[in-house]
């Protein structure tokens, strides 16, 4: 036979073992259960030459061969062997990535909701209509951490197949909905059979400070939200303390009860696992980091659009960042005549910096798609990062390598590194140009081409074959779910980022170290009234008030003639500066929230205070329980963050309430609704308040064993 003649059969029967396997996605689709036999098995060897590299771990190769065997990459570089059997790829014209990665999604989970699944609750009180209702922490509402992404996966989940189209391979999922929905799993998005997407689970706790959908009860408050994480990650540290001395020493003591609750959050915690928690703005940001310390989390915060106000925050905490590339824009379902405020109007402009002020900043972060609907969206606002000072590398580091770093897969994915999975993304153009196009996908070493170039390689077969006439096949026209390349997003983004100066929203108009008031009427508010008089201050503090008082050293001095001086007016009982709501009204006693959780220091009303001449305010939980939340003592500092509003030694209390608000009817009506009833409740939290004081106090005496006792926030 002509050898000719075998090297065409060769190459027929490669093409058509390749064909079989690119169809195979889409021949599996609407299937629910497979037989090995119907799954394939790529080539043992797989090879690109002639491409352009970018390993991302090790700078860029010219004219660079990567082989592939059995799913890992094993061999990279300029000088290397290719196997005789391998398929070889031309690669010339050709850019090759690691497989992009996105930092969290939902992929694999069609209906994604753990609470939903797992009816809203681990608690045991559920309603006479089959919803349910939380009437305290110890109900655990939307409290499911037992759940695992990596179980129940759904290789249908049409999601898979767009998000492949836009060169992802792999993806963090995770339960969506609730305090505790779940944890979180990295899954390679091959999309054949459930358990062979996993990569790795465990991989970190999602936490939301709202219970989501169908969740009804406590907590509904931002403030009620902190207390419930807080109490239950408390309960979990207690609990963990009650196992390890039963496990150090079992004779003889009574063996803890097993809670399926607790146990995930105690192993997260212990384990260090990355705590997904939710956090958009600075102010957010700076919550999230100041309740990681608190409780000795290893936050890696998700959202992130107002980043670029807290680099120095997440600097100092060692957080991580997953960055949200769902730029903030108007709704194109907005009330055409409403004007944006300046706060939207600013947070749209500076968004897009975020990932570069991040990168110059030193901290670690990745990009998420956040919920969109279109996947190649998200590279088209990478590139508007970009535009707005990220590096290209920063880019894609974002998307391969620093995303497996956080995620803690490094070692298996997120380069072109031997020895890492044959996850790749090859593209005709640089990733990040808008004429970019996505050529083919290798997920595990399957491949996965274009539509385009599968009817390409059908009209090749068929040459090749002797069969007559045209292929046959339809090429893709583009637009969303198809392979046209990139630039199809419907986002409502500027061509070009405008790099405004930015205005700073808030702060004072003026700064001294010292100053001196001259020539004022001055009311001591101790009694004394000071005709022209003067008062100095150096850093901050009053240090001498009189008729007759030197100047401090380059004093800033400010003549205050026909003027009066008082003392700061106290607010003693005030709302303001609050986020989230004032009121945790679901129960009665709501003792462990508290207003330091949700301080807002860009509420308008510090400035309007400071306006009216109130200089300090106690903020105060609101009336619609006999015992409320815990107050916050605040300066009026305009222009400070939270933290910073919050008056040094001040005395903590609470708010109570009699009368009306914490007795009136309400849906559905809860005790008390009598005024009798308000102090009932009243008069037995102080009841269980002292019996919680003595066993405290018992176990400071060393007379209540060797654990401490559960500490309950509320008591």
């Amino acid at each position: 036979m002509d050898p000719r003649a075998v090297s065409g059969i060769r190459r027929v029967g490669a093409f058509v073992a390749l064909a079989a396997l690119v169809a195979v996605p889409d021949a599996l689709q609407g299937q629910t259960e497979f037989r090995r036999g119907q799954i394939p098995s790529p080539p043992p060897f797989h090879a690109i030459q002639n491409a352009r590299l970018v390993t991302v771990s090790g700078g860029v190769i010219e004219n660079g061969t990567i082989v592939l065997e059995n799913s890992v990459i094993t061999a990279v570089g300029t000088d290397v062997d290719v196997p005789p059997e391998a398929r070889v790829i031309d690669g010339t014209g050709l850019t090759v990535y690691p497989g992009l990665i996105d930092a969290m999604t939902t992929l694999g989970h069609t209906s994604s909701s753990a609470a939903a699944r797992n009816g809203g609750t681990s608690g045991p009180r559920r309603g006479g209509n089959g919803e349910d209702r939380s009437w305290g922490p110890e109900d655990r509402p939307a409290t499911t951490p037992w759940v695992s992404a990596a179980d129940d996966l759904d290789p249908e989940d049409e999601r898979i197949e767009r998000w492949r189209h836009a060169g992802f391979t792999t993806a963090a999922t995770t339960p969506e909905h609730g305090f505790f929905p779940g944890q979180a799993a990295v899954i390679n998005l091959a999309g054949f059979r459930g358990r062979e997407m996993v990569i790795h689970t465990p991989v970190g706790l999602r936490v939301n400070l709202s219970g989501g959908p169908g969740h009804s009860g406590y907590p509904t408050s931002l403030m009620g939200g902190f207390a419930y994480l807080r109490q239950t990650f408390m309960d979990a540290d207690h609990y963990g303390r009650i196992w390890t001395a039963y496990e150090a020493s079992p004779t003889g003591r009574v063996r803890p009860e097993y809670d399926e609750t607790l146990e995930p959050i105690r192993t997260a915690v212990a384990g260090s696992w990355p705590i997904f928690f939710p956090a958009a703005s600075a102010t957010e940001i700076g919550r999230a980091l100041t309740f990681g310390d608190e409780l000795g989390l290893n936050m890696v915060v998700y959202g992130a659009h107002g980043a670029y106000e807290a680099a120095d925050d997440l600097v100092a905490a060692g957080a991580a960042v997953l960055v949200s590339l769902d730029w903030p824009r108007p709704s194109r379902d907005a009330d055409p005549d409403r004007e944006p405020t300046l706060a939207e109007l600013r947070l749209r402009e500076r968004a897009p910096t975020t990932p570069a002020t991040l990168e110059e900043a030193g901290v670690d972060f990745a990009f998420f798609t956040d919920g969109m609907r279109d996947p190649t969206d998200a590279l088209t606002n990478a590139r508007y990062a970009v535009k707005a000072g990220l590096s290209p590398e920063g880019a894609i580091r974002a998307f391969t390598l620093s995303a497996a770093e956080i995620l803690g897969i490094d070692d298996r994915t997120g380069s072109l590194d031997v020895g890492k999975m044959a996850n790749l993304v090859v593209t005709e153009g640089d990733l990040l140009d808008d004429s970019s196009t996505v050529k083919m996908v290798l997920v595990d070493g399957h491949v996965f081409e274009s539509r385009d170039r599968l009817a390409e390689r059908e009209e090749e077969f068929r040459r090749m074959a002797g069969e007559a006439g045209s292929s046959g096949g339809t090429r893709s026209s583009g637009g969303r779910g198809s392979w046209g390349g990139f630039g199809g997003g419907k986002v409502a983004m500027p061509s070009e980022f405008t790099g405004l100066t930015p205005t700073t929203p808030r702060g004072p108009y003026q700064t001294a170290d010292a100053w001196i008031v001259r020539n004022a009427t001055i009311m001591t508010g101790t009694g004394e009234t000071i005709d022209n008089g003067s008062i100095a201050i150096v850093d901050g503090k009053i240090t001498a008030v009189g008729a007759d008082v030197d100047a401090p050293a380059d004093a800033t001095e400010i003549d205050a003639g026909g003027q009066w001086v008082i003392p700061g007016i106290i607010d003693a009982h005030s709302h303001i500066a609050g986020d989230g709501g004032i009121n945790e009204g679901t129960i009665t006693v709501s003792a462990m929230v508290g207003n330091e959780d949700i301080l807002d220091p860009d509420d308008v009303g510090i400035y309007r205070a400071v306006a009216g001449g109130v200089t300090t305010a106690n903020i105060l939980h609101g009336s619609a329980n006999p015992i409320g939340g815990k107050n916050a003592v605040l300066k009026m500092r305009w222009g400070a963050d939270a933290n910073g509003l919050l008056v040094d030694g001040a005395a903590p209390g609470i708010k109570f309430a009699l009368g009306e608000n914490p007795s009136r009817t309400r849906n559905p009506q809860r005790y008390p609704n009598t005024r009798l009833g308000v102090m009932d409740v009243i008069r037995q939290a102080f009841t269980d308040a002292a019996a919680y004081k003595a066993e405290w106090d018992a176990y400071e005496a060393g007379d209540n064993g060797d654990v401490e006792p559960r500490r309950d926030l509320a008591l």
